[in-house]
């Protein structure tokens, strides 16, 4: 999220800007942003043995997370789900 409060997410197909998040989402998204501790989590989470996993990169606040899902992050997953959310919604 940036300081405008736009989000910007980044699907197969390119980009979507979603600065038109609705109030609830944006809520939702403050609140998960507010519990994921970007600071303890490793910038990378990728399993070695997995293959064909989609890959999610989050950005915020200088920090950064690649995961494929494969190790349970906790609020790290719920943002990701809720991001995903967004993203469905406006495609």
């Amino acid at each position: 999220m940036h300081p405008d409060g736009s989000v910007v997410l980044t699907g197969r197909k390119g980009n979507h800007a979603a600065r038109d998040l609705t109030r609830a989402e944006h809520k939702k998204l403050d609140s998960l942003l507010t519990a994921v501790d970007f600071a303890d989590l490793p910038a990378r989470s990728i399993s070695a043995t997995s293959q064909d996993r989609f890959e999610y990169r989050l950005r915020y606040d200088g920090h950064s997370l690649v995961t494929d899902r494969s190790t349970d992050l906790g609020p790290a997953d719920d943002l990701i789900r809720h991001l995903a959310a967004c993203m469905r919604a406006r495609q």
